[in-house]
């Protein structure tokens, strides 16, 4: 289950199947080897759709459409959780709002 899951890029299903099925054979290390893939595709791919939301901010911000801003970078933090330049421009983008 735990590889059909990271097929699909259901990551957190996959990590989690992974750990059960390590728990069950901790000394499989092939089972070890893909939950530390699935674990570090994870990251990755939260880092990238961070990014990439980030990015769409940022031409909001330039078209001064704060509004949409403020939903891009409130799905950045979903992704990268506490990251502390998306909260900055968050609070920024917030204030722009309250100033329309």
């Amino acid at each position: 289950d735990g590889m059909q899951y990271f097929a699909n890029r259901e990551f957190t299903k996959s990590i989690a199947a992974l750990q059960e099925a390590a728990q069950l054979d901790p000394a499989d290390e092939e089972i070890t080897e893909a939950l530390a893939f699935a674990q570090q595709a994870e990251i990755q791919y939260n880092h990238d759709q961070s990014v990439k939301l980030q990015e769409r901010a940022m031409e909001y911000f330039t078209n001064r459409e704060f509004d949409a801003a403020v939903e891009a970078l409130e799905k950045a933090l979903k992704y990268t959780p506490g990251h502390e330049e998306i909260v900055e421009a968050l609070e920024y983008a917030k204030s722009q709002t309250a100033v329309e």
